[in-house]
């Protein structure tokens, strides 16, 4: 059982978005729990690269529904997703440099950034997306 679960307070109303976000956070748990159950590097590789991809995927498509829907706050969250996407890439240039660097605190710090990020700027998102949806 990963060690981060999904919680439905974290739902911002938009089944895609709340999708792909259960996947962030169901895969953050999976990189913790290899990083501290001491798997393979492999796996902990695998979990840490397939996250860095799913990322990407999801702040794209994110960005293609603020461009489509005219979200005014668009810069600024795209100035977020650049400092998680930066993050990302230096938890895999540490892990590739020195895989035993990976550390839960690490992973624990990209967690919390997740669902900050959901609770403040995303619901926010989805507020502005039903709005524009209902015009």
């Amino acid at each position: 059982m990963a060690s981060i679960e999904w919680d439905p307070a974290w739902e911002t109303g938009i089944p895609a978005i709340d999708k792909q976000h259960k996947n962030l956070v169901d895969h953050v748990g999976r990189l913790l729990d290899a990083v501290m159950e001491g798997q393979t590097e492999i796996d902990i590789e695998n979990s840490l690269f397939y996250l860095a991809q799913y990322t990407d995927f999801h702040f794209r498509d994110e960005e293609e529904i603020m461009v489509e829907t005219h979200y005014p706050l668009l810069d600024e969250h795209r100035a977020n997703h650049k400092a998680m996407r930066d993050q990302v890439a230096m938890m895999v240039r540490l892990h590739v440099r020195e895989p035993q660097a990976l550390t839960a605190d690490l992973v624990k710090f990209m967690h919390n950034w997740i669902i900050n990020h959901v609770g403040t700027m995303d619901k926010g998102l989805a507020e502005h997306i039903r709005s524009a949806q209902t015009r």
